[in-house]
């Protein structure tokens, strides 16, 4: 081994990403470094650059900037740390900015050699994620974004109507420029001119949150435009109220995709970005259905109690590192899916109430500003009935049916059955 290789070895012991490998995985990880010269003042990448090729500094100084925001600084970083991850791993165009403070001496790492790396020795995305938490507490930059929602970027899917429209408007009072995304383009484009006269940005991005591809294509447009996504908020759902025997299997592939697997994947596009920033909310729109599943709704409750197990775990991971997670979970909302279900002439039990559109998107910017764990949107009984479930679970299920929610779901899913043979015959 010559003084090269002895010198690059030494480097990367005292590198804390690599400290815990054993010496023979170290020689390995040493070889897939080239090594390359910034000038102090150089710029490395620009924000929106492809992210291609991450850095590890070997000697000197780099800042982190966000130039959407008048060079901010986000990061300053010294040998041993490494920037430019994010982007790589998951293929999106870079969220900051890369300027060498100093002369500095950087290993660059391009994709296909990190995937190897990665690939060879698993560990070392654990440790990546842990070095990344603790660059954010020791950079003190743990200030939840919804302190200040002005000049802010959101993602709402499912914009087009009913839930999804108020909490457009709702943070677009608060000065949050919009990303909206739904299946149809023409409602978006309504929902877009009424939101830009509240005098904020609005992107629309017509988009199938069930699939990737076009989830994909919705963060690099969003982030191409604007920079940074600050706050997602997974709304886009769907509800089938039929007897589990009738629903056809197509039809569970594709609420799974939409309800959780989607959400969760635009959750994870949008994560990195946020963690290089130290800063990002993301809000899950579940229901109460996800709380206690309702009869005749088997794949919607469990979608739903999905998205809010997603929601705890996300938050648990990440906030201390600046990132946090919301769920909401609504009752029976006048103008949301419930009201598919008025229009067939039935009405949820007078005991349970209903709430509003309007209501759900203010607990969606207040789970943001105030870093609320849950919040409920429903009638006092409601939320008291929540907790029946885990105490007293036989006692619940007595009450359900007392109220008259068990008829009001087998009614609805009756009259889809019929709706369905109608339309078969």
């Amino acid at each position: 081994m010559d003084d090269v290789q002895q010198d690059r070895l030494a480097t990367l012991r005292s590198i804390p990403l690599f400290a815990s490998c054993p010496p023979d995985d170290l020689a390995g990880i040493a070889a897939s470094l080239e090594s390359v010269h910034a000038a102090g003042g150089e710029t490395i990448f620009r924000e929106g650059d492809p992210g291609d090729v991450m850095y590890i500094i070997a000697a000197g100084k780099v800042r982190i900037v966000a130039s959407g925001r008048a060079q901010e600084t986000v990061a300053e970083l010294g040998p041993g740390d490494f920037f430019g991850e994010m982007a790589l791993i998951t293929g999106l165009p870079r969220s900051a900015g890369a300027v060498a403070v100093t002369d500095a001496r950087l290993w660059r790492l391009e994709k296909g050699r990190f995937d190897a790396m990665i690939r060879a020795y698993p560990p070392l995305s654990i440790e990546m994620g842990r070095v990344l938490s603790g660059r954010v507490r020791r950079m003190g930059r743990l200030t939840r974004v919804g302190r200040d929602l002005a000049g802010r970027t959101a993602i709402v899917t499912g914009a087009s109507k009913g839930i999804g429209v108020e909490i457009a408007k709702a943070l677009a009072a608060e000065g949050c420029n919009l990303v909206l995304t739904a299946r149809s383009a023409g409602k978006l484009d309504e929902v877009r001119r009424e939101v830009e006269a509240m005098g904020v940005r609005v992107l629309v991005v017509p988009t199938d949150v069930g699939n990737r591809a076009d989830l994909q294509s919705l963060v690099v447009r969003a982030m191409t435009e604007f920079g940074a996504i600050d706050v997602l908020v997974n709304n886009a759902g769907q509800l089938l109220t039929l007897a589990y025997q009738k629903v056809h299997p197509h039809e569970m592939d594709e609420m799974v995709r939409v309800n959780l697997t989607g959400p969760m994947f635009l959750s994870w596009l949008v994560l990195p970005g946020m963690l290089e920033r130290g800063a990002g909310h993301v809000v899950n729109i579940a229901s109460v259905a996800g709380k206690y599943g309702p009869p005749y709704n088997e794949i919607y409750a469990a979608t739903k109690a999905g998205l809010m197990g997603f929601s705890q775990s996300f938050r648990a991971s990440y906030r201390d590192a600046g990132v946090s997670a919301s769920v909401v979970c609504p009752g029976f909302v006048k103008s949301g899916m419930y009201a598919r279900t008025q229009r067939a002439g039935l009405k949820a039990p007078r005991a349970l109430g209903t709430t509003t559109a309007d209501a759900v998107a203010a607990a969606v910017v207040r789970a943001v500003k105030e870093d609320v764990a849950e919040i409920m949107v429903s009638p006092g009984l409601v939320r008291m009935l929540m907790a029946l479930p885990t105490l007293l679970p036989g006692v619940a299920e007595w009450g359900r049916r007392r109220l008259g929610t068990d008829d009001l779901y087998r009614k609805a899913a009756e009259i889809k059955a019929q709706r369905r043979a109608e339309a078969a015959g």
